[in-house]
């Protein structure tokens, strides 16, 4: 993956607990983690929130969060089993594979869900690929039984990058946890895990807060209420006193929002 300087945000923070990085002070930490983005999905990112009158403070990564939450969870409970946790969005694909111990691999892959499209296409034999787009999103259809076929590329190339880590390691890889998937495409959690032979990791509510704090004005998270897993994702944002709602139609353009990009603490 080429990275150019001018059209990604990058941050290096502390492997340990997420702060920002500071090699001038004594002893600095040996362990660090790059995060970064594109410049252009910031601004995307940062547009559709306007369309909708929210106006945040800042972005941040979700992505840091999760992983490091995902490690304590997994050292929390003990369980020593590696964990394939997957962001799956309409073009692109982030793997990673993760334990107790910390993120142990990560590889993008160039397909997501908008790759399924034309196979829903072909398999039904609807006559556009709009019409199988407005399906495969409708809810009204049952894609599990089709799953196989739809995820057939996605997961080659997810065995392929657990081969090459199990043989490394010696270590299997046995759970897997998915994020950003639209709540009408979550049954590919489960197809993608019967396809790998894993199960799939089912957060207990008393981990799950770790899970889902994002900084420290989120503090009110859970109280039964249904979450999506894509408040979790690559861009999270805070819904405390981070983020401020507004009515439509006052948007003030790319200026109106305050948007910088930091990694989770």
């Amino acid at each position: 993956m080429r990275v150019e300087p001018d059209k990604y945000s990058a941050v290096v923070l502390n492997a340990n607990d997420g702060s920002d990085f500071d090699a001038t002070k004594p002893a600095p930490q040996k362990e660090v983690i790059f995060g970064g983005m594109p410049n252009e999905e910031i601004l995307q990112a940062q547009d559709e929130l306007l369309e909708e009158g929210i106006y945040p403070d800042r972005l941040e990564l979700g992505s840091l969060a999760v992983l490091g939450a995902l490690v304590d969870y997994l050292g929390h409970i003990e369980d020593k089993t590696s964990t394939l946790v997957l962001e799956v969005g309409p073009e692109m694909t982030n793997s990673y594979i993760v334990s107790s111990t910390g993120v142990e691999a990560s590889r993008p892959i160039p397909q997501g869900y908008e790759s399924m499209v034309p196979l829903v296409q072909k398999e039904l034999g609807l006559k556009d690929a709009e019409s199988a787009r407005k399906l495969f999103f409708s809810n009204t259809f049952d894609f599990t039984g089709m799953g196989p076929v739809l995820i057939k590329r996605l997961t080659k190339e997810l065995q392929s990058s657990i081969g090459f880590y199990e043989v490394q390691t010696g270590q299997s890889v046995g759970l897997l946890y998915s994020l950003l998937l639209p709540q009408k495409l979550a049954w590919l959690d489960g197809a993608i895990a019967s396809a790998m032979g894993i199960r799939s990791l089912k957060v207990e509510p008393a981990g799950e807060k770790s899970l889902c704090c994002l900084d420290d004005n989120y503090t009110q998270i859970l109280g039964g209420v249904s979450r999506d897993a894509r408040q979790k994702g690559m861009v999270g944002i805070p819904r405390g006193k981070s983020a401020d709602i507004k009515p439509k139609g006052k948007s003030e353009g790319r200026g109106g929002a305050k948007a910088s990009l930091e990694g989770n603490r």
